[in-house]
């Protein structure tokens, strides 16, 4: 199957399902901003799409399929945000570290090394590596939700760096990885159809959480893999 077709097709679908949503929540006032009257749970368009592709498309494997379930799980912390049954950033931060960790620990992938003098080195002892992953892993889901404030500012990031990891997946022989990569960052273009530059529909913690989980769960695959 065509990287071209899972871009093509993942950005159809989040576009679809983003319209779903938008439609759904304004007439049930189901997570509105209270400040713009805009929904704010679009990330769950892209959540929905990486599943249906999942099951439709593409046979992601077991670690990708681990590492989106923790994925969804802080997501599902932010979306209590979004529809204003949020518990504080402490509660965020506790479920993106507790994810993270179990991640590693299912998957037993973390960064084992870094292109750094001196630095590179404190990856050889396993605990420092284990430890900075899990901490990378987390800090990326609050990354990601820090630069959500402008239309479009977190969603095409997210394009950019999906899409680079995409080129890397592919130039070292990891095509199941490059599509779950493409498969996001079409997603994200589908979503910022309404997002850029109209903000009819906000991405949300649900879905900056999600992204930012994520991007950091593949760039150290690929760092632990190659």
């Amino acid at each position: 199957m065509s990287l071209g077709f899972v871009f093509g097709l993942s950005l159809a679908l989040c576009a679809g399902v983003t319209y779903a949503i938008m439609i759904a929540a304004r007439r049930l006032s189901w997570g509105i901003d209270a400040t713009k009257g805009v929904p704010r749970v679009g990330g769950l368009a892209i959540i929905v799409s990486v599943i249906l592709m999942s099951v439709l498309v593409i046979d992601f494997p077991r670690d990708a399929v681990i590492a989106l379930g923790a994925a969804s799980l802080v997501a599902a912390v932010g979306l209590l945000d979004d529809l204003g049954f949020g518990r504080g950033p402490l509660l965020k931060l506790a479920v993106s570290l507790a994810a993270a960790a179990a991640t590693v620990a299912l998957t037993e992938i973390y960064v084992t090394h870094i292109n750094t003098p001196i630095i590179s080195q404190l990856f050889d002892y396993t605990p420092f590596a284990i430890a900075v992953s899990i901490l990378a892993l987390a800090g990326m889901c609050h990354g990601v939700n820090l630069i959500d404030g402008l239309h479009g500012l977190a969603l095409s990031f997210a394009v950019i760096a999906f899409g680079a990891l995409t080129v890397i997946a592919q130039a070292v022989g990891e095509p199941k990885i490059a599509s779950l990569a493409l498969c996001l960052a079409g997603a994200c273009l589908g979503l910022m159809a309404f997002n850029f530059p109209s903000g009819s529909i906000f991405t949300g913690d649900v879905g900056s959480y999600f992204l930012g989980f994520v991007l950091a769960w593949i760039a150290i695959y690929l760092c632990h893999r190659h």
